[in-house]
This record gives C-alpha cells, sequence and structure tokens, in this order.
C-alpha cells in the first residue's frame, strides 16, 4: 500500500465549459497542480500496473459554528455538498500518467467524506491481488519473485 496525502480542500470535478463554438476544462490548472503534488509524492516510481484498489477518504472543513459544535464534528460523516463521487472523479483524474497510466485500471475503491480541522484527501493505492490476497491477480512483473 502507498499514500499520498493532498493538503487542502477536497475538490469536485466540474462539468466541462461550453461555448463560442469551443469546449474547456475549467480544472485544467487545478489538476494540473493536483498531479504535481501526486507526483512529488510518488518520488518518480513506475506507475501502478494491473488492477487496483484505492482507499480515498475525503476529510471535509468543518462549518464556521460555535467551538463546541466544531469540536463535537470531528471526524464525523459529511453528508453535503459536494458530492462524493464527484470528489472521487478528481482524484482518479488527477492520478491520471502519475500513479497509474488510466484510471480505467481501478477495480475497486472505498471512499468516505468525514469533517476534520484539517481538510485534506488521503489516497492509498493498493495492488489488487495484495488487497485480495490473490497471488493469481499480480501482473507478469512479479513471476520471478
Amino acid at each position: 500500500m502507498t499514500e499520498y496525502i493532498i493538503l487542502g480542500d477536497p475538490i469536485p470535478l466540474a462539468r466541462p465549459r461550453h461555448g463560442g463554438g469551443r469546449t474547456w476544462d475549467p480544472q485544467k490548472q487545478l489538476k494540473l497542480a493536483w498531479s504535481m503534488q501526486l507526483q512529488d509524492q510518488h518520488y518518480n516510481k513506475p506507475l501502478f500496473e494491473g488492477p487496483l484498489h484505492i482507499d480515498l477518504i475525503f476529510f471535509m472543513p468543518k462549518p464556521k459554528t460555535s467551538a463546541k459544535q466544531t469540536a463535537l464534528m470531528e471526524n464525523r460523516p459529511h453528508y453535503i455538498k459536494p458530492d462524493l463521487d464527484n470528489c472521487i472523479k478528481f482524484v482518479f483524474d488527477c492520478g491520471n500518467n502519475v500513479l497509474y497510466k488510466d484510471d480505467a485500471c481501478i477495480a475497486s475503491m472505498t471512499a468516505k467524506k468525514k469533517y476534520s480541522n484539517t481538510p485534506r484527501t488521503l489516497i492509498q493505492v493498493t495492488p489488487y491481488a495484495e488487497f485480495t490476497r490473490d497471488t493469481s491477480l499480480l501482473p507478469d512483473i512479479y513471476e520471478s519473485f
């Protein structure tokens, strides 16, 4: 298992924009910044191959309420916008060609949104064979081990 942490508020994926006969990605710069942070933490290791399992925890900022209420919210489920699936899609897109060749290789995942004093995104990548303990799923590069 390899772990990556991106500090700051988790970001949901925004839809492509259309206008003036063209289409553009409004989050191009954000995706680039996230990809660079992931690349820095990946330390130029080879891309993950084969089926993968991803664990994601989105630590969302607490609303500005009384200190007593804020303390009670730590690690409680976050169940308002942004949608969990949009946050997942953003992370998967940022990992393309940085952690794995394409996000299509992600075979399973778990994801949660929680309140926290320190907003961040925790990403854990595990080869699916290690996650399920099924050695027949390991890529061919591991045959010699």
